[in-house]
């Protein structure tokens, strides 16, 4: 109830400035952690009810949290799509960072667990299947987050996440990161 108390006072507070509220979801850390899935997300967002109040589907993250939860990935962002307006792309293979603690960043990337910030199409996310079935909210804004060590291919990815906005009923602006 807090929750929702404070982000209706924060939408209220965005209303006139002309900004939305983005409520991102997140993955668990370590065990004991509470997380909202994607769908409690999207739940909280609809309960807020607030024109102000958007959904922001980090897609790497939904993985992640899908998996280490048992859900069902595309289940979980086709919950939130109907009340995104904020989308944050990069790949991984949605493998939770777990207890393994590398000594160097480029461990996970070589074994394929964690929050990769790869570029699209590097991991195993399926973007084309995935952009083709959902909605956005319109205005909605797309961010590529491709982590700095793949700046080189940032332009590729642009160019895949600008196909993307392609696919869906209400085109997303995209942005590099």
């Amino acid at each position: 109830m807090r929750e929702r108390e404070a982000l209706t006072e924060l939408a209220d507070f965005a209303r006139p400035h002309g900004v939305r509220i983005a409520l991102e979801n997140i993955f668990t850390t370590e065990l004991g952690q509470y997380r909202q899935t994607p769908t409690e997300v999207a739940e909280t967002v609809k309960a807020v009810n607030h024109a102000n109040l958007v959904a922001l589907i980090d897609f790497s993250h939904a993985y992640i949290e899908s998996t280490f939860k048992g859900l069902d990935f595309r289940a979980e962002i086709r919950a939130m799509a109907p009340v995104a307006g904020h989308l944050h792309l990069h790949d991984s293979f949605g493998r939770a960072q777990g207890f393994y603690k590398p000594f160097h960043p480029a461990e996970n990337t070589a074994m394929g667990i964690g929050d990769l910030h790869m570029p699209l199409g590097w991991g195993d996310i399926v973007w084309d299947e995935i952009f083709a079935e959902l909605s956005f909210l319109p205005d909605t804004v797309a961010m590529m987050e491709i982590g700095r060590r793949y700046r080189r291919e940032q332009p590729e990815s642009l160019a895949r996440a600008k196909g993307l906005a392609g696919l869906v009923d209400a085109p997303a602006a995209v942005a590099a990161e």
